[in-house]
């Protein structure tokens, strides 16, 4: 049975590979004494350790040792000696001591270069996982691994060495040193279709890989399914530790049905096996209860965490593993709310972590007292909900708990960036979810000032991993939990009719929400940029393995052979990016720093003009809070979220596009109705309107949404921020500096073809398929040329310094390499937004590539959001006269991430994108009447709401001139 776990993964060194009832012949037959070696195996017999038995054969091994009578046999029964005391009896000293003398017995020979030796080394670092010695596994097993090639650099024990150390290193987090072993423990396996092993070798990388790059971790572990099914190999489809993994990792990755799926197969398997595993069987069903949790499906979990637990409490009675099962039981009885049953469960599940946890921020017990809480606050019973929550915190810090249950540590003595603070924020959490029950129900004012110190104190412990951490799935996790609990507290406020005052205080605190996911998409992005591109564009290798694109059209059954090269060449790339990453750790640009965490609207007011007014939304489940900053005021109005809010902004984008301009108006007055209801809009000096979008509302044009009758545009001029915690004070009252221009059109007529990977990624997109010709050229954009031609020459005439660069000379490497120099930045050419890998949007430009077509050709590739958020540049305007630059992924919670964010990022202060795609002789037209407006002096945000009155004027439609927008820092 293959050994997945870690510590099963190293028992017995592999011996998986070579049974154990006939090693000791198969390397010995010369000096074996078959008694001796067959009755140390008695002590295997049944799984039962006969201690006796086993001091009586040590004693017999090391006498012979010491006689020098057939020492190397001898050394290996110590050695199955050492294993059995360690992992059967329970006694890894003991096992430990019986290694050492028996290598100090068997050193006196001078015969230390033996296979007996290796097996020694072997089972010291099998015997370190016991003691949780992680540097001695590693070590021991390089010991091991070099005594071998010494001995015979071809012998059939450096494969499973080479996983075992692969494993071992792994194990002590040195994944660079682990991998080391990855490629050679591939060759060997292919060249001596040991299937086994290759099998291995992906499942090992997969199994580590999961916890830094789920995503990645799958792809391995789906691998070596593939080719566990492909070869038929029974030792791994027949081995539920197997299919817990495949399950495990896409848990990991919120694949929940097929986890279940995964887990259920080693269910069958595990029942197909005998002797039954029954241990194992309790697992499994634990697992697919976790499985069908995630998936809402309560009472299913209920019933195998049931089957799990009756199986647990008759193997071993009510142990620590059945307190666990019971737990999650109980977490789904919150969940369905059924809070009367799980009183019972949650009481004694917490009562059983509270009397036996060491330490009180155990896990265990602080996700019981979680669970508990949510019962109690679910029964209304809110004073002993807050009680736990107190315990909870308290517990945690080794403080003890306080008889008020509202007064909290003071965290700025106790937080520290480099732990984990997950189970008192949550906690912390929790006490605000019951004191908002409390407060609407009995209307205590009071509760908003304690629920206001709660957040602020959860807000603190999140501030603190905001500063330190560059791992974007963390990051991630920390925004979506930060922007669910800011909606919560918006949503009571919003109920318990909080004053200005109150909802100032409020305001510092939910912004950071948004502040936070543009933290996690600037890390995500940057990571990309530094690990997969410049790999890609590098290694000519590499860039061949693009082709793995094509893995989407093909079939892994009626294109095998294809499919499985492909694949493998891919998941090497996938994998040596990684590696990469850990060779040189990527510390992400200082984008959003301490300072900026500690702004509340105060930081608005002061880079505020007397004529702006910034409108910040927050949308979430029930309601629309609407924030409304202007120099001199500050105004919270929320309002419920209707329930065909999001027809309508999908209504008003299809409408658009179709060129239903009656619609368009109808749609655009309602919602202009809705969002700015009770909003003083008419103040003569207020003429910019400065929107914060959040979710939905990024994809709508603020200019259209009718306000008595009229177009926005018609009395405003209209600009994005992205967050108000990023705003940069840009001197818009002033004329803007203009002193150098960069342009490109790429235009692509000459026919140059797109990388593989890039049109495959462009073909996912259903919007974008017209965009690329026979598969593989991009649409001409003649226009372009001209667009590029007149603007440069409008500019030069100003006086300002130009540069453009045109068709094959637009390359990548070019605007990388001039960008950082110019004040404003033009690029003319295809923009595209990928839904499934955001940081993969990107701008098509050409690029020298000499692997595809001999030296002197080109092909497109596009420049993509990781590349550009780690640009340098000093730019007051970029300009994307591109399709979509300024539209991206939306999802709930995360808002929204365009190509234009890459360029906020990298340090523009304004851009201009489009939300759609818009016609290129259209969108020449608009740009040239945007520049002359600029060129006269006008404000970037007037000179574009001057040009898009200009457009309605002269009848275009509105598809043509709302989708431009102006996004500033």
């Amino acid at each position: 049975m293959i050994r997945l776990s870690f510590v099963l993964v190293l028992q017995t060194f592999a011996l998986a590979a070579f049974p154990q009832t006939s090693l000791f012949q198969h390397y010995f037959p010369q000096e074996a004494d078959k008694s001796l070696w067959s009755e140390t195996l008695l002590l295997d017999k049944e799984n039962i350790f006969m201690p006796e038995i086993a001091d009586s054969l040590l004693h017999i091994s090391w006498q012979r040792l010491a006689e020098n009578s057939e020492p190397r046999a001898n050394l290996m029964v110590a050695t199955l000696l050492a294993d059995y005391y360690a992992s059967k009896g329970r006694n890894p000293q003991k096992g430990r001591e019986i290694l050492l003398e028996s290598g100090d017995i068997f050193s006196q020979n001078n015969d230390t270069l033996h296979i007996a030796w290796v097996f020694r080394y072997s089972m010291m670092a099998y015997n370190s996982v016991y003691t949780r010695n992680a540097g001695g596994i590693a070590s021991n097993f390089e010991k091991a691994y070099n005594v071998l090639l010494a001995l015979d650099n071809n012998h059939s024990l450096i494969p499973p060495l080479q996983y075992n150390l692969m494993q071992a290193f792994f194990q002590v987090r040195k994944l660079v040193e682990g991998f080391d072993y990855f490629y050679p423990l591939i060759e060997y396996a292919e060249k001596n279709e040991d299937w086994f092993f290759l099998i291995n070798a992906y499942l090992g990388a997969g199994n580590i890989i999961k916890f830094y790059n789920p995503g990645l971790g799958r792809q391995f572990l789906q691998y070596s399914l593939f080719l566990a099914q492909k070869y038929n190999v029974s030792r791994h489809l027949n081995d539920p530790f197997f299919f817990i993994s495949l399950g495990s990792v896409n848990t990991a990755v919120d694949n929940h049905l097929q986890a279940m799926e995964l887990y259920k197969k080693g269910l069958g398997v595990l029942r197909q096996n005998t002797p039954q595993n029954k241990p194992l069987e309790g697992n499994l069903l634990y697992y697919i209860g976790v499985s069908y949790g995630n998936l809402g499906k309560y009472n299913q979990a209920i019933a195998y965490l049931d089957s799990a637990a009756t199986l647990e409490k008759e193997l071993a009675g009510k142990s620590r593993s059945w307190y666990r099962t019971m737990g999650l039981k109980g977490k789904n009885l919150n969940l369905a709310g059924s809070y009367r049953e799980a009183l019972e469960v949650n009481r004694e599940v917490f009562s059983f972590f509270e009397s036996t946890s060491a330490q009180y921020n155990n896990y265990y017990f602080q996700n019981s007292i979680q669970e508990l809480m949510k019962t109690y606050t679910g029964l209304g019973e809110w004073e002993k909900a807050l009680n736990l929550g107190q315990q909870a915190i308290y517990s945690f810090f080794g403080m003890e708990t306080p008889d008020d249950p509202f007064v909290l540590p003071d965290l700025q003595q106790h937080i520290s960036p480099d732990k984990n603070y997950l189970e008192p924020e949550l906690a912390i959490y929790l006490k605000i979810e019951t004191m908002a029950q409390m407060a609407q129900k009995n209307t205590e004012k009071e509760m908003i000032r304690h629920m206001l110190d709660h957040f602020d104190a959860a807000t603190h412990i999140t501030d603190k991993h905001a500063s330190v951490v560059a791992n974007a799935e963390t990051l991630a996790a920390l925004s979506a939990r930060f922007k669910q609990n800011a909606n919560l507290l918006l949503d009571a406020l919003a109920a318990l009719q909080a004053d200005q005052s109150q909802m100032q205080r409020a305001y510092r605190l939910v912004a950071r929400s948004k502040a936070y996911l543009l933290l996690t998409e600037n890390t995500r992005n940057q990571l990309y940029g530094a690990s997969a591109q410049p790999n890609l564009n590098s290694d000519p290798k590499a860039l061949k393995t693009d082709l793995a694109s094509r893995l989407l059209s093909l079939s892994p059954d009626e294109d095998a052979d294809e499919w499985e090269y492909l694949n493998r060449e891919l998941l090497f790339l996938e994998k040596d990016n990684f590696v990469a990453g850990i060779r040189n750790p990527f510390e992400p640009q200082p984008l959003i720093n301490q300072m900026h965490l500690l702004s509340d609207h105060q930081s608005v007011h002061q880079n505020l003009s007397d004529n702006e007014v910034v409108i910040d939304f927050y949308i979430s489940e029930k309601n629309i809070h609407t924030f409304v900053i202007t120099r001199e005021s500050f105004q919270f109005l929320p309002q419920p979220l209707p329930d065909n809010f999001n027809n309508l902004t999908t209504n008003l984008f299809r409408h658009i596009r179709t060129g239903n301009q009656s619609q368009t108006n109808v749609v655009a007055a309602t919602m202009g109705q809705f969002l700015f209801e009770g909003i003083e809009m008419e103040a003569e000096n207020k003429d910019h309107l400065i929107v914060i979008p959040d979710e939905r509302l990024h994809t709508i044009p603020f200019d259209i949404l009718e306000i008595q009758n009229h177009p926005l545009s018609d009395k405003m001029a209209v600009s994005y921020r992205y967050n108000s915690h990023l705003y940069r004070k840009t001197n818009l009252s002033e004329k803007p500096a203009a002193e150098s221009f960069f342009a490109l059109a790429p235009v692509f007529d000459n026919d140059q073809p797109l990388s593989a990977t890039e049109a495959s990624a462009v073909a996912m997109e259903e919007e974008y398929r017209d965009m690329i010709r026979e598969g593989q050229y991009l649409v001409p954009l003649p226009a372009t040329l001209e667009e590029v031609k007149q603007l440069t020459e409008m500019f030069a005439n100003a006086g300002v310094n130009t540069k453009s660069l045109q068709r094959l000379e637009a390359t990548r490497e070019n605007f990388k390499n001039l960008a950082g120099s110019f004040d404003i930045i033009h690029l003319a050419t295809h923009g595209f937004s990928n839904s499934l890998e955001p940081e993969k949007s990107g701008l098509a430009l050409f690029e020298a590539d000499d692997s595809y077509h001999g030296q002197g050709h080109h092909t497109t590739r596009l420049l993509m959001l990781g590349e550009l958020s780690r640009l340098t540049l000093n730019s007051d305007l970029v300009v994307l006269s591109a399709c979509k630059s300024g539209y991206g992924t939306i999802q709930r919670g995360e808002g929204i991430m365009g190509i234009s964010r890459g360029f906020i990022a990298a340090g523009a202060n304004n851009v201009v994108a489009s939300l759609w795609k818009v016609h290129d002789q259209k969108t020449k037209e608009f740009m040239v009447t945007f520049y002359e407006y600029i060129i006269q002096g006008y404000n970037y945000h007037e000179a574009l709401r001057l040009t898009k009155l200009d457009k309605q004027l002269e009848g275009w439609l509105t598809a043509d001139w709302a989708g431009f927008i102006l996004i500033g820092a």
